[in-house]
């Protein structure tokens, strides 16, 4: 699911936002919700994840830069507001975009880095859309990838070699046929990987270490 965070303290913002998120997502289709705060002291004591965050640079209850220098995770930011002074000071790690309220072309170009981003959350098969985090491991299956996820089997026409390509942290490929999400990782033998599912994955000879390390690499960065 492509969740995002709008923090602003305008109702009318909110609104007009949501709107045009809608208007633009509804024609891929692409899954999302839309959380919404009214300070950024709010939305930093929420404990939800998003796939992207909306951000004012001013707001009655403080500054959008500090929220965002505030931030533990790294999720990407799209800051809005009626002044371009502030564009400078804004941009920094995660921050992809720094748009005005007033702008005339506010909407076509909010849709273009909504595409962006959700591209890199999902995979687009046909007219279904898989969501990254719903993903549990991959196989090959000669020229064809099968896509495992909780509710069922996904066939694409692409190469494991391919999809590897395609895929970044926390995916990781383990065998020749396998690239597992470490999100469902369960336990790390000689030469097996139990993953929370209780299914079996074969690891390749010779890569447990890299596969241990990876893992751990993985766990820190959620810590």
């Amino acid at each position: 699911m492509f969740h995002i965070a709008i923090v602003d303290d305008d109702q009318s913002i909110h609104q007009k936002l949501e709107e045009m998120i809608t208007s633009i997502l509804f024609k891929y289709p692409i899954h999302f919700t839309v959380s919404h705060f009214f300070s950024g002291n709010e939305f930093l004591t929420n404990k939800d994840t998003f796939s992207l965050i909306i951000l004012d640079i001013e707001m009655n209850d403080g500054d959008g830069i500090l929220t965002k220098n505030s931030l533990e995770v790294h999720t990407p930011i799209i800051f809005l507001s009626s002044y371009q002074d502030r564009m400078i000071e804004a941009f920094g790690n995660h921050v992809i975009a720094y748009l005005l309220k007033n702008s005339h072309t506010l909407s076509q170009d909010l849709e273009r880095y909504l595409i962006q981003i959700s591209k890199t959350d999902c995979i687009y098969l046909d007219n279904q859309m898989i969501d990254y985090k719903e993903i549990i491991y991959l196989k090959a299956d000669n020229v064809y990838t099968i896509i495992h996820t909780y509710n069922k089997d996904y066939l694409i026409r692409k190469s494991l070699k391919d999809m590897e390509k395609e895929l970044h942290f926390p995916f990781y490929r383990v065998h020749k046929s396998y690239i597992i999400n470490f999100d469902y990782l369960k336990d790390i033998n000689h030469l097996k990987l139990t993953l929370t599912t209780s299914e079996i994955i074969k690891i390749s000879r010779g890569k447990l270490k890299d596969i241990q390390q990876s893992y751990y690499d993985y766990i820190r960065s959620t810590l």
